[in-house]
């Protein structure tokens, strides 16, 4: 709204670009690593139910880039321009998940904006056309430092932020559900595909039955009566 002042992401908040490779290196401690698609491909949220991929960090890369609930990850660079900048919340305490590279951590002033209103703030189509204006590159585009703190936020006041961010994380579920009920009605569509290719309808528009193989018999004639098991012959 017209009347919220317009806040550098900088001032509400603390952003570390990480260089946390995907390597294991011996002596190292041993982490999970949000990586890029972790961030990118996951619905803008970051949840313990995800399989992250292990690595290992230093002690002093743990302490900078260790993520806690409440962070804001964005990816900072890609392929192309129109990928930089996707946000993700992370809403569990996930323990030594730390954020990898091409990412940038960000953790909000909880006194000053809540995390969910700031990711998607930073998810706005206003907030994408300014990190793909201020990009550079060629073959892989990337954001400054600079570029990424002088973000600019409407700051609503923060009992506002929190009733935005419920209503916005409600349709967000509603959302997943109803992509996981797509999904299922698919795997439903491919079955009676195959089921109607295969066996085919009546003429009233019903399901063809099943063929039905005969039954044969395991008796071997050769053998009077028996048949053979895994463990010598048995009675037929």
């Amino acid at each position: 709204m017209s009347e919220w002042p317009n806040v550098k992401l900088a001032d509400v908040a603390d952003i570390r670009f990480s260089n946390v490779d995907k390597k294991s290196t011996p002596g190292e401690l041993a982490v999970r690593l949000c990586n890029y698609m972790d961030v990118y491909g996951n619905g803008g949220y970051v949840t313990a139910d995800r399989a992250y991929m292990d690595a290992s960090a230093s002690h002093a890369e743990v302490e900078r880039f260790g993520i806690e609930k409440g962070d804001v990850i964005i990816t900072k660079d890609s392929e192309t321009p129109d990928d930089i900048g996707i946000p993700a919340v992370v809403l569990d305490d996930i323990p030594k998940l730390v954020c990898g590279y091409h990412l940038a951590l960000i953790r909000p002033n909880r006194k000053a904006i809540h995390p969910i209103y700031l990711a998607m703030q930073l998810a706005t189509k206003t907030t994408a056309t300014y990190y793909s204006r201020l990009a550079n590159g060629s073959t892989r585009y990337g954001l400054s430092s600079s570029a990424i703190a002088s973000t600019r936020i409407p700051l609503a006041p923060l009992l506002q932020q929190r009733r935005i961010a419920e209503i916005l994380s409600t349709v967000d579920e509603a959302i997943e559900q109803t992509e996981a009920l797509i999904e299922k009605l698919r795997q439903v569509k491919a079955g009676l595909m195959h089921d109607l290719f295969t066996r085919g309808v009546t003429p009233d528009g019903h399901l063809r039955p099943r063929a039905t193989r005969p039954r044969t018999s395991t008796r071997n004639p050769r053998l009077g009566g028996y048949r053979r098991s895994g463990k010598g012959f048995c009675l037929g």
